[in-house]
């Protein structure tokens, strides 16, 4: 997806796009900002214009005189897109990015490429505040600032969706957070029906990977998932990882007598729901890679590859990546790892099925067995996790070695 964060001068669009840009997995954020500034820097034909027109190839200074004279403004803004325009239509043919672009609205040649808006807001007296702090700028220098752009009312309007900033903090951030869950659930959509080559799949998927048990098998594990094998796409049997990676957990179940079943169910779905809903088109070009990402959903129960699979490099391949990649959580940061083990937990103790002392000393002889896993990672592209994830691994064992860890 390609999402526009837009907004005036001081409606807090930094603040917005850092906190959007840590709720999501496998997004960059470019600021058209800095795209502006890096002309300032080294742009050669655009710091002659500068000098020629201005006499300074200071910001600060073409921006006072700019705000005064409203014909100048625009001629600056025309130059300035001559100079950008081939890299900003390039930044809208790629795919998970972030675009802080306060212009948007006021250059209709990107509105249409954008796959979703969001526009930001604040009171007036806020958002004159907040640049008068900021930029140690007068009352009148903010009231022509302020003057010379879209008013905002128009961007929320144009927007697919407005995020007051006005508010407090707390508030903010979980606007910004809400709109993270609909920007990766929507990623993940258009990317499930482009690959099925249906909708009829996605609810599906959406529903199993969003049970109220969950904890750490979410809609944000395969996107985790998506994210870090994103360099390996072009391996020859990518399409099976593809598959393995959106029904290898979609049938997850916590109570002891059926947690034995759950890679083995995954794979009938994969199977019934791409037999119900997909094309002879599709089952033409994809059968064999359902062939295989059945093989990979079932050696997830263990994490070893089969005997089988060591017959066929490509096979084997796919199937180290897609056994390692779901292992990597295990080398994870102190934040991230944190986070895991808490929804592992979750997932086991919040249908009050289970003792909290008979899950702590499962927890505990699971983490000491993976530890015990030769190679903890097969391949080399993930090799170099090994020895954060035994630490990780050995972290946790002692954590909950202790009573009271749950």
């Amino acid at each position: 997806m390609r999402v526009v964060i837009t907004g005036n001068i001081g409606t807090g669009k930094s603040t917005v796009c850092n906190h959007l840009l840590s709720k999501l997995v496998g997004f960059r954020l470019v600021s058209a900002d800095d795209l502006v500034r890096e002309l300032y820097i080294n742009h050669e034909g655009f710091r002659a214009y500068l000098q020629a027109t201005f006499g300074t190839l200071s910001r600060r200074e073409v921006a006072a005189r700019v705000f005064a004279d409203a014909e100048a403004r625009q001629a600056l803004v025309e130059q300035s897109l001559q100079c950008l325009t081939s890299v900003v239509d390039a930044l809208f043919q790629q795919e998970n990015v972030l675009i802080e672009f306060p212009l948007f609205f006021e250059n209709p040649r990107w509105v249409a490429q954008a796959d979703y808006v969001i526009a930001l807001h604040c009171p007036p007296d806020t958002q004159r505040e907040r640049v008068m702090a900021r930029d140690n700028l007068s009352a009148a220098d903010v009231e022509r600032i302020v003057n010379a752009q879209m008013p905002m009312a128009a961007k929320v309007a144009l927007a697919d969706v407005a995020i007051d900033t006005g508010t407090s903090m707390s508030e903010m951030l979980d606007a910004v957070a809400a709109r993270a869950t609909f920007i990766e659930r929507e990623t993940l959509r258009r990317r499930c029906c482009a690959f099925f080559g249906t909708p009829e799949i996605w609810p599906y998927l959406q529903a199993a990977y969003s049970e109220n048990h969950r904890g750490y098998h979410t809609l944000r594990h395969l996107a985790e998932l998506f994210a870090t094998l994103a360099p390996y796409q072009d391996i020859k049997e990518w399409a099976a990882v593809e598959m393995a990676i959106w029904f290898h957990d979609v049938i997850y179940s916590t109570q002891l007598e059926r947690y034995a079943d759950n890679e083995a169910l995954s794979a009938h779905a994969l199977v019934r729901m791409t037999r119900a809903h997909c094309s002879a088109e599709w089952h033409a070009s994809f059968e064999a890679a359902r062939i295989l990402a059945v093989q990979l959903i079932l050696a997830s129960k263990d994490h070893k590859v089969t005997p089988y699979l060591e017959n066929y490099q490509d096979a084997l391949e796919a199937a180290e990546l897609f056994l390692d990649a779901d292992r990597a959580i295990l080398g994870a940061d102190a934040d991230r790892l944190a986070e895991y083990d808490a929804g592992i937990a979750f997932e086991w103790l919040s249908t009050g099925q289970l003792d909290p002392s008979v899950f702590r000393d499962g927890r505990r002889d699971a983490l000491r067995g993976l530890a015990a896993h030769k190679p903890l990672f097969y391949s080399k592209a993930f090799a170099h996790l090994t020895d954060q994830a035994q630490a990780n691994l050995a972290q946790l064992a002692t954590a909950y070695a202790q009573p009271e860890m749950v």
